[in-house]
Parts: structure tokens; C-alpha cells; sequence
């Protein structure tokens, strides 16, 4: 068998007949027939390839044949210790190497603008966080990088911290000093863990490239990378590198045996397989292709005159080491309306699907698969909303929401694990000053917190739920009715 996506079309087309899992016995569901005969093709296609683990594919928890030479083969192309693959997304690696890097009830240092899968393992390990509060973009209310220096004073401060943990490049592709973070945080003797899973595209960068290098390269001693958010794989599929040689291989895959399912899909890890090939044989002349198309859009993007496009500008500022360009930030403040409005009226009026819309911007996805036609839609359609009246006149709002809310982290009075224990009752929001929160609220995307399990929730915390509520933003841990659980005091 050369690949795991030859092994298994070449067996999907052979006559063995599945007395085996799944039951769908690798024809199709019920009702296929009734498809369109294009959509009823593709699906055979796809279930004649969908099987479980039977002689000649190997198995993920166990790897000894094509999985592990996939997974040796990629060791040596990113230049690790172990490269595992991850088929429930770049969130079982958080865990994984959380767990690995802990005992239960040890102290971490995380980037506050962490993803929630974070604060998901602090919970299962009861693990006492000790938040690094990246710097603030103020003019945009946007989470720049991590100073090194903070990250030092915190080390210094608390020398029982096990571990530390930040998320470069951000949502908005913003790439902290990674190997100076490294130096410091390897001179305390702990590892670095990086959440590069929007960086999935940096290990394939030529050296001249402007795109920024990968964490990998400054010496981390754990990435995790979704190769589906920025490469050609599909939703789910990730990858957890391991460097550092104090970090235990035993460990890492003790709890990713504990953490991605175990029936894993063998059409998402041929997925992974054929990305990799595709990007190890193609990739460079791929991105190449993809920052010459790129920089040239940025080019007309910048003219602009009412949506501002976050780029290298920022770099060395705002604690900013690097930006990758691939990520589109567009602030549509001048035309006095919010980001979501601004993604409304793509979606609607120009069929173009942003990635996500925060409260004064909205992100836009791009990838070594964009096509040209593609950024000629989205320049056309912002150039038309310029030029289009927006109703919403939300300029002195956002400005104050972005004052109120950006630099406060809640008072932690207890653990997420301890708050969760405790017994609870359900509140009206503005019924809930100075009560311990036993639910985590953020804004899904990005998914980060502004109120934790364990924390106090203030009137600053009450003012950004209100402000969310009125402005359409669905806030996830915040029933319907507006209650928050909190612990029962």
C-alpha cells in the first residue's frame, strides 16, 4: 500500500464484503437513492471508503503500519520528535498536552485570549490558571500579542506553575515572539505549549516568504496546527507536534487514547495523508502562488476609504512579532456600523461567508485553495457597501465598549473544577454583581472567554453581557432566559 487514501479507494472498489462495522456496509444510508444522481454518486464514493480498523490499515492507537509510516514521514518533514495525527481536531491535542504536561491541581500560565478547550482541560485537571492578558490593539479592540516580559514576571512570581501555553497566530494573525517566549519559559525548566492551529500553512513557507515562521522553528516544545483551518483537509483533522525533551511521548499518547475517539474516521486521517502529500510535493510553488495573489488583493484592499485592513503595519508594535496576511481583519468603523453588519450584508447581499464577525471587525479566511474570481467578489462587494448607507451609527458605542471591556480579567476566587462542584442556582444576569460564576460565557467565534468559571462576576462583566444582548451577539453559557449559574451563596 503506498498511502492510507490509495489503500483505501483500491479496497472501497474491491469485492471483500464487510461483515464488520460501520452498517451502512459501505453502500450508502437509506433514502440515497432518492438523490440527485451527482449527489448520490459522491456519497457512494465516500461510503465505500468509510471502514473501521481490519487487516492492512492499521490502527491510530496503535500504530504499526501505514499510519505509523504517515506519521514517521511527517516527523521527518517537520523536523520532530513525534507528529501524531488528530481526527477531533486541534481541541483533543489542547487536552492531550495539557494533561500530559500535569498532575491534577498543578498551577499554569496561560494567554488569557486562549481558545476554550484550554479552560475545558484546566477543568478536567482542576489546574489553578494563572492568566497572561495579551496587549490590547485599542483603536480596533483587538488582542495583540504576548509580551515576553509578562511572561517572565509571571514565572518569576509564581515559580509553581508548570507550564505555559499562548495562542500565536490568533484569530486575527497575530504572531507573538515565540522564541523569546521559549527562552524564557525553558529558563524556569517548564514547557511552551503553542496553540498554532490557525498557523497550519507557516511550516510550508519558502525562506524569502513574508508569511511568518512556525512556532516549530523557535523551539516549542508543543504545537498543535488545524491543518483544516488554513490547508486543504477537511473539518477536524490536526496535527499535535512534540520537541521538547522533557515533554513525555508515554503521556501524550496515554491521553490521546483518552481524548479522540476510539473509532477514528479513515476518511478524515486519509484526508490528513493526502493534504500532506499534496503540500509537501506542491506546497512551496502553492504558497508562493498564494502570497504573490494575496499581497496583490492587499494591495487594492488598502485603498479603501471606510474599511481599514489590519496588516504588517502592526508589526513591533502591540507586542506583534509577526502577522500572517493570509488572515483578512476588516474594520468597518468609519462607516460607523459593527462587524456584524458589515458580515450580514456580504452574506446577504454578495453571497460571500466571512469566517466570523466580532463586535468592531470581521475576519475573512483565505488559503492556498482561494482563487483570484474569489477576491475579485469580495473587493467588489466591499467597494459597494462603502459607497452603500449604513443605519446602524454605532461609532461612540464601540468606542466605549471597547474602553469598559478589553483590559479586565475577573477576580478567580476558586477553580472551574471547584465551581462546578459547588451547588448552584440559576440568576437573572443583573441579579448576579459579586456572585462566583459557575459557567464560562464567551462569544463563539472566537470562542474566548471574558468570564470564567470561579471567577466574580463585577459590573464590568454585566455592562458587556447588556452591550452583547443588544447587539446580537449570542453569548454561549448564558441561558435563553438570561440567567447565569452561579455557585449559591
Amino acid at each position: 500500500m503506498n498511502s492510507l487514501e490509495e489503500g483505501l479507494y483500491s479496497y472501497g472498489m474491491s469485492d471483500f464484503y464487510p461483515f464488520h462495522m460501520p452498517g451502512h456496509k459501505r453502500q450508502g444510508f437509506c433514502g440515497l437513492e432518492e438523490l440527485p444522481n451527482e449527489i448520490k454518486n459522491l456519497f457512494q464514493q465516500i461510503f465505500r471508503m468509510d471502514i473501521t480498523e481490519i487487516p492492512g490499515f492499521d490502527n491510530l492507537h496503535h500504530p504499526e503500519g501505514v499510519i505509523k509510516a504517515l506519521m514517521e514521514e511527517m516527523r521527518e518533514f517537520y523536523q520532530t520528535r513525534e507528529t501524531y495525527l488528530l481526527v477531533n481536531g486541534s481541541t483533543a491535542g489542547i487536552l492531550a498536552s495539557l494533561s500530559a504536561c500535569t498532575d491534577i491541581g498543578d498551577a499554569i500560565a496561560v494567554a488569557r485570549n486562549c481558545h476554550k478547550s484550554v479552560l475545558n482541560a484546566a477543568f478536567l485537571r482542576n489546574l489553578d490558571v494563572h492568566y497572561i492578558l495579551p496587549e490590547i490593539i485599542e483603536e480596533y479592540g483587538i488582542h495583540g500579542g504576548v509580551s515576553p516580559a509578562k511572561v517572565d514576571i509571571l514565572l518569576r512570581n509564581n515559580p509553581h506553575i508548570k507550564a505555559v501555553l499562548i495562542v500565536s497566530p490568533t484569530y486575527e494573525g497575530v504572531v507573538s515572539d515565540v522564541g523569546e517566549i521559549g527562552r524564557i519559559v525553558h529558563s524556569y525548566n517548564i514547557p511552551l505549549i503553542v496553540d498554532e492551529a490557525h498557523g497550519a500553512h507557516f511550516s510550508y513557507r519558502t525562506d524569502d516568504s513574508v508569511f511568518p515562521r512556525s512556532a516549530l522553528q523557535y523551539g516549542a516544545d508543543i504545537v498543535i496546527q488545524s491543518l483544516h483551518k488554513t490547508l486543504p483537509s477537511m473539518t477536524q483533522t490536526a496535527l499535535l507536534h512534540v520537541n521538547g525533551k522533557g515533554v513525555k511521548k508515554e503521556a501524550i499518547e496515554q491521553y490521546l487514547g483518552i481524548y479522540q475517539t476510539s473509532s477514528p474516521s479513515y476518511i478524515l486521517m486519509a484526508s490528513v495523508s493526502m493534504c500532506f502529500h499534496f503540500m509537501k510535493n506542491e506546497g512551496r510553488r502553492k504558497m508562493r502562488e498564494y502570497e504573490k495573489n494575496i499581497i496583490a488583493l492587499r494591495n487594492r484592499l488598502v485603498q479603501l476609504k471606510l474599511i481599514e485592513i489590519l496588516g504588517k503595519n502592526l508589526v513591533g508594535k502591540y507586542g506583534i512579532f509577526d502577522y500572517d496576511i493570509g488572515k483578512l481583519v476588516f474594520i468597518p468603523e468609519r462607516m460607523n456600523c459593527t462587524g456584524k453588519w458589515l458580515m450580514e450584508r456580504l452574506r446577504e447581499d454578495y453571497h460571500l461567508e466571512m469566517e466570523m464577525s466580532a463586535v468592531s471587525y470581521v475576519v475573512g479566511m483565505t488559503s492556498v485553495m482561494d482563487r483570484t474570481d474569489g477576491y475579485e467578489r469580495l473587493l467588489h462587494g466591499l467597494q459597494r457597501l462603502e459607497n452603500s448607507s449604513c443605519n446602524e451609527k454605532k461609532a461612540d458605542t464601540l468606542k466605549a465598549h471597547r474602553r469598559s471591556f478589553e483590559n479586565k480579567i475577573p477576580l478567580q476566587k476558586i477553580t472551574s473544577t471547584e465551581a462546578f462542584s459547588k451547588r448552584g442556582v440559576y440568576k437573572e444576569f443583573r441579579e448576579c454583581l459579586a456572585h462566583i460564576s459557575k459557567e464560562t460565557l464567551y462569544v463563539y467565534p472566537p470562542g474566548q472567554a471574558f468570564l470564567v468559571a470561579g471567577e466574580v462576576i463585577d459590573r464590568n462583566i454585566l455592562e458587556q453581557i447588556a452591550w452583547y444582548q443588544e447587539n446580537g451577539f449570542e453569548i454561549s453559557g448564558l441561558t435563553k432566559a438570561g440567567r447565569i449559574y452561579v455557585v449559591d451563596q
